[in-house]
């Protein structure tokens, strides 16, 4: 994690500023050689102080019209930062990893037919929601949801108003809510498979492990894996997503396709919690 030592000579805010303005020198002069015609002496820059200024001033223009909210969203979280990510700090590598697959002995086949909303295990009963982010061509077609940890999942969530509580904290630690006690404290990148207990004689002799190359979510910024977290955040109201339309159609004679589409896509994904 980056650490910050005010006031002392290690303090690496001024080689983060120096970095930061050589590689905008160097994207000015990469783009000149791309023949790009504009007046590079005139640019903007997101560290300039008049511009943070002026991003302040709007942000607080729209807070005093009641066009920002505080509410929850599942995000890509940094355990190791403690911090929410933007779109330019995740990149996704494949990892090579390790599925568990086995069968259970049953004596009968009811196990789902006519028991769909009750848990086997401890007889409580559960909603059973329909989702069409489903394929009835992979699995059984039944899924557990988990809402603090996937956009789709907190989506069909929020349509149940059930509950949404996240089990994680910011560093990446396990807390009461996630009810399994032995879980609770231990980073959840030190979590072993050694914790499942296979060992029941239930288990069929089909036990299959099986590699799989997958895309594994994480911050540019450090090597540890990252994850989806539902978090607190603030978002643009229902008020400014009604005006989306007239908004779009004043961008447009000024701005690109690509950057009116990205911000209706923003616009149209924050919504408030209810």
């Amino acid at each position: 994690m980056l650490q910050v030592y005010p006031d002392k000579k290690n303090d690496l805010r001024p080689l983060c500023h120096q970095f930061a303005l050589e590689q905008a020198q160097n994207q000015r002069e990469q783009l000149k050689k791309l023949g790009l015609f504009t007046d590079y002496d005139k640019y903007y820059i997101t560290l300039d102080k008049n511009y943070e200024a002026e991003q302040i001033r709007v942000f607080g223009e729209m807070v005093k019209k009641g066009l920002i909210y505080q509410g929850f969203r599942p995000i890509q979280w940094s355990c190791g930062h403690e911090t929410a990510l933007a779109e330019a700090e995740i990149e996704y590598l494949p990892k090579k990893d390790t599925s568990l697959y086995f069968k259970i002995k049953l004596e009968k086949n009811f196990a789902f037919v006519g028991q769909e909303d009750i848990n086997l295990l401890d007889k409580k009963g559960y909603i059973v929601d329909g989702s069409d982010f489903i394929e009835e061509e992979e699995g059984t077609g039944i899924v557990h949801l988990a809402p603090a940890f996937g956009a789709e999942d907190f989506a069909a969530a929020k349509k149940e108003k059930l509950i949404i509580e996240c089990p994680l904290e910011p560093n990446g630690i396990f807390n009461e809510k996630i009810k399994v006690p032995e879980l609770v404290a231990p980073l959840v990148k030190l979590i072993k498979l050694e914790r499942l207990d296979i060992s029941n004689t239930d288990i069929d002799d089909g036990l299959k492990y099986l590699s799989d190359t997958l895309q594994e979510l994480r911050c540019s910024a450090e090597e540890r894996p990252e994850y989806i977290r539902v978090s607190k955040q603030k978002f643009p109201s229902v008020k400014l997503r009604r005006k989306r339309d007239r908004i779009r159609d004043k961008l447009e004679s000024s701005l690109g396709d690509n950057l009116v589409e990205e911000i209706q896509s923003v616009l149209g994904d924050c919504e408030e919690l209810a």
